[in-house]
């Protein structure tokens, strides 16, 4: 028995009770769209293993999953985790093969950062920032990190506090402890 039934010309949309849940199906096809648990919501699916999710099939046509942010000055997607051990974000893409896993487009950038990664944490335990690891010692075309500088701006800047010590500038020229070097490779100090 269906609590709510919405009937159309391309089928029906039916809201109906089970056990403690509520679930939402389209057309006549018995397809969940819209599964309601106490504790979990699926779309696309109709026993989610999470508290939010999202399930696209093959056929879907439509990206899964979109934040449409028209504000500003608000941050479109906040995460807050407690985590301590556990990681606070998974991105598993075992079958992508000519896509980018993430791709960040910022063609309106003019003084802030497509990335920003910044930690603020005093301890003394030995820890890195970013970890880039090409996994697989068979793979000999893969390269863990690529730059390409378009413009003429520096190729690379890395700094110790507000000294810079390792430059790469535009059209190659490297420099180690000064930021305008006159050859290939120049040194200073």
């Amino acid at each position: 028995t269906s609590l709510l039934k919405l009937e159309g010309d391309s089928g029906s949309t039916q809201a109906g009770a089970s056990g403690n849940a509520v679930q939402v199906k389209t057309g006549d096809d018995d397809t969940t769209a819209l599964y309601l648990n106490t504790d979990r919501v699926g779309i696309g699916i109709n026993a989610p293993t999470a508290t939010l999710e999202v399930q696209q099939g093959s056929s879907g046509g439509v990206v899964a999953f979109k934040v449409d942010n028209d504000d500003v000055d608000k941050v479109a997607v906040s995460i807050e985790a407690a985590n301590t051990t556990a990681n606070v974000m998974d991105i598993t893409a075992d079958t992508a093969t000519t896509g980018h896993v993430i791709n960040i487009t910022a063609d309106a950038l003019t003084s802030g950062s497509a990335l920003y990664i910044d930690s603020d944490s005093a301890s003394d335990t030995a820890r890195s920032l970013v970890n880039i690891i090409q996994n697989n010692s068979g793979s000999s075309g893969g390269v863990p990190l690529r730059i390409q500088q378009d413009g003429t701006g520096d190729i690379m800047q890395v700094f110790d506090t507000t000294t810079e010590v390792f430059t790469i500038l535009d059209g190659g020229n490297v420099g180690i402890g000064t930021a305008s070097p006159g050859t290939w490779v120049a040194s200073a100090g």
